[in-house]
C-alpha cells in the first residue's frame, strides 16, 4: 500500500507551485497596477475639468489702466520689473501683490491665485489676474507631480498688458 502523504499531496502530485498559480498572481498584480494608474489618470482628468471650469468663470486678466514706460526701464525680455508688496520701497512707483486660496487640499490640490499690480502713490489697482492650477494626482512614482494651469503665465502677462513701452 502506498502512503498518500509521501509526496506531499494525496493525488501523488509534486508540491511545486504550478504555472497556473504564478500566472494568476502576475495577472492580479498587473490588473492592480493598471487599475491604480487608470484611477489616478481619471482623477487628474476630473480635476483638470473642474479647474478649466473655474478658470472659464473667474480666471483671466483685467486691466483698468495702462502706463507708458520708457524702453530703457524694460528688461531684456520686454518686461518691467515690479517689486512685491513685502519688499517695496517708498520710492517704488508700482508694486505687485498676490493671494493664494486652496480650492481643494490633499492630492491632487487645486489652487486659485490672484495677482494685482498697484500704484504705490495711491494704492490704485491698475490690473489684476486670476489663475487656477491643479498639482498632483499622479500614480505614486519618483517623478515630479504633473500640473495644469489656466491661464498660462497670467502674472507675467498682466505686467505686459499694463506697462506699454513708449517711444
Amino acid at each position: 500500500m502506498q502512503d498518500n502523504f509521501s509526496e506531499g499531496h494525496e493525488s501523488g502530485q509534486s508540491a511545486k507551485p504550478t504555472k497556473s498559480w504564478s500566472r494568476r498572481i502576475f495577472i492580479a498584480l498587473a490588473a492592480l497596477l493598471i487599475g491604480g494608474v487608470a484611477f489616478c489618470e481619471a482623477q487628474k482628468a476630473y480635476w483638470d475639468y473642474v479647474t478649466k471650469g473655474l478658470c472659464t468663470k473667474d480666471g483671466g486678466i483685467k486691466v483698468y489702466e495702462t502706463v507708458p514706460i520708457a524702453r530703457d526701464r524694460l528688461d531684456a525680455w520686454g518686461s518691467f520689473r515690479i517689486p512685491y508688496a513685502q519688499i517695496k520701497k517708498p520710492w517704488d512707483d508700482y508694486f505687485s501683490d498676490s493671494d493664494t486660496v486652496y480650492v481643494k487640499t490633499g492630492y491632487p490640490e487645486v489652487i486659485r491665485m490672484h495677482f494685482a499690480i498697484l500704484r504705490n502713490q495711491d494704492h490704485k489697482i491698475l490690473g489684476e489676474a486670476v489663475a487656477y492650477a491643479r498639482r498632483g494626482g499622479d500614480f505614486p512614482s519618483p517623478a515630479h507631480d504633473s500640473s495644469f494651469l489656466c491661464p498660462l503665465n497670467a502674472d507675467l502677462e498682466l505686467g505686459k498688458r499694463i506697462f506699454k513701452p513708449s517711444d
